[in-house]
C-alpha cells in the first residue's frame, strides 16, 4: 500500500520475482477493505499511509479481523513515525527507496516466522489432544477393575449401594452402583 506509484510498482515487481503473489493498491480505504476481506499474510505500507490508518487497523483488530504482519516503508524523513509504528506492533521497518535484496529477505524471514508459529499452534493443539485421549484410554481401560474394586468392598460391607469418585481432568466425578445384589 503506498501512494507513491514507483515505489508500489518495484515492490511489487521484486515480490512477484520471488514466487509472491502480490496484490497492490494505492488507497488508504480499498487497503483497509481488502484486509477485512483477509487472506492476507504480510502488509507493506507505506508509513504516512499507516500513521493516518492506525485507527482503521485497530477497529479491525476489535472486531477480531486478523491482520497480518506489518512492514513499513519509510524514507529518511519519516524516521520518527517508522520508530513509532514499530511500539504499535509492526514487524519491522524498511527505508525507502527500497533495496530489493533486503526486501526479499525481510518478507522471507517474516512470512517462514508465520509458518512456524502457526505450526507450533497446531503441535500443542494436537498434544493436548493426545493427552486428553491418553487420559480417557486409561479411564476406560480402568474402569472394570475399578467397577471390581467398588463392588467388593461393598460385599465386605453388604451394602446394596455404592460410590466413588473418579478423577476426570482435574475433576473429581462421582461414579454410582446401586441395586447391587449378592450371592
Amino acid at each position: 500500500v503506498d501512494e507513491d506509484q514507483d515505489s508500489n510498482k518495484f515492490a511489487v515487481t521484486c515480490l512477484k520475482d520471488e514466487g509472491y503473489r502480490v496484490e497492490s493498491v494505492t488507497d488508504q480505504n480499498k487497503a483497509i477493505q481488502r484486509l477485512e476481506s483477509g487472506g492476507f499474510d504480510l502488509v507493506l505500507i507505506d508509513v504516512a499511509m499507516f500513521d493516518k490508518g492506525i485507527g482503521s487497523l485497530d477497529n479491525l483488530k476489535k472486531n477480531q479481523v486478523q491482520i497480518p504482519d506489518i512492514i513499513v516503508l519509510a524514507d529518511a524523513s519519516h524516521r520518527d513515525l517508522a520508530r513509532q509504528s514499530l511500539v504499535r506492533g509492526v514487524a519491522c521497518c524498511l527505508e525507502k527507496p527500497l533495496d530489493a535484496t533486503e526486501l526479499g529477505h525481510y518478507v522471507h524471514l517474516l512470512l517462514e516466522r508465520r509458518q512456524l508459529v502457526a505450526s507450533e499452534l497446531r503441535l500443542a493443539e494436537q498434544n493436548r489432544l493426545l493427552v486428553n485421549g491418553l487420559s480417557l484410554y486409561s479411564t476406560l481401560e480402568m474402569m472394570p477393575f475399578f467397577e471390581q474394586a467398588v463392588r467388593m468392598i461393598a460385599t465386605e460391607v453388604e451394602a446394596k449401594a455404592a460410590f466413588a469418585f473418579v478423577r476426570e481432568g482435574e475433576d473429581f466425578v462421582p461414579y454410582a452402583m446401586e441395586n447391587l445384589e449378592y450371592e
